[in-house]
């Protein structure tokens, strides 16, 4: 009897130190996990934040450019030159939307559905998408699946800002009847639509609503 109450102790004590084993195992691959989740989460932070000093960076550099003077822009009917797009759009401060086909999808789309969001604050009459395709198409094709009803042109690439279109990156900027200057250029970022959102309601507030 006294056997079998030491051999019952010992199994005791084997059970209790796997049983500790495993629940240290699983305490120390929960706290890697963590510990890897919280690295990934870091990493995409430092990135995001990187994206954002270099987009405000590229914000301040070109923040004084000029409209090219050769630009030419289309809508389903005809073309326009620069003096007859800003005699034509231009009457009043108008927000500007650039893309091109061929950059950044996502970036297009939550930059749409922001604008979509705030669309009753700034008036719809005051937004132009300015956007580049080689087919016009295309871009027709665009408009009717996204069910955009704003003012939608056409503009070859790397013919409004040189410098910014060469990117291929979405951008805004305010185009006012005073001057043929830009005005106001930002970037958006996917990951931060808030910004977007910011800016719109800013700009909106500055040029629109006066």
């Amino acid at each position: 009897m006294h056997q079998s109450k030491k051999t019952f102790f010992y199994l005791l004590i084997i059970g209790a130190a796997i049983g500790l084993t495993a629940i240290n195992c699983v305490l120390f691959l929960n706290r890697k996990g963590t510990n890897n989740t919280s690295a990934n989460d870091n990493t995409a932070d430092s990135v995001v934040g990187a994206l954002e000093r270099t987009y405000f960076q590229l914000s301040i550099k070109y923040a004084d450019l000029a409209i090219l003077k050769d630009l030419s822009v289309s809508d389903s009917l005809k073309e326009y030159t620069l003096p007859d797009f800003l005699e034509n759009y231009i009457q009043t401060p108008k927000i500007i939307f650039r893309y091109a086909d061929i950059g950044c999808t996502p970036c297009v789309d939550s930059s749409l559905f922001v604008i979509r969001a705030i669309e009753k604050q700034i008036g719809k009459e005051n937004i132009i998408i300015l956007a580049s395709y080689q087919n016009r198409r295309n871009l027709l094709i665009w408009k009717r699946i996204n069910k955009v009803d704003y003012t939608v042109l056409n503009a070859p690439s790397e013919k409004v800002l040189p410098p910014v279109d060469a990117f291929n990156i979405p951008y805004f900027f305010v185009l006012t009847p005073k001057d043929k200057m830009i005005h106001q250029l930002f970037f958006p970022m996917k990951e931060k639509t808030s910004r977007t959102s910011d800016y719109l309601t800013a700009i909106s507030s500055r040029y629109i609503q006066q």
